[in-house]
């Protein structure tokens, strides 16, 4: 499996951390961030716990983020739905 960027979220804007010398910006659109996460779930976490534990993650903030735009965890299929 290819390695995880790592994902911080930064005065309250998602972001990448330093990879290659620069930063790069989470989406901002909830429904590609939504998108990223999940894919991040299924290929490398066992859960958002597991996710926000590896890649320095305010789990809190980021359920907020996606709950605001509608989304809530689905511990059965490990999505965003």
């Amino acid at each position: 499996r290819r390695q995880p960027y790592k994902i911080s979220i930064a005065g309250g804007k998602p972001v990448f951390n330093r990879k290659g010398g620069r930063l790069v910006q989470l989406p901002k659109d909830p429904y590609i961030l939504v998108s990223l996460i999940n894919t991040k779930l299924r290929d490398f976490y066992a859960d958002p716990e597991d996710l926000c534990k590896s890649l320095g993650l305010d789990q809190n903030q980021l359920e907020q983020t996606l709950s605001a735009a509608g989304f809530r965890y689905d511990p059965a299929t490990n999505q965003y739905r």
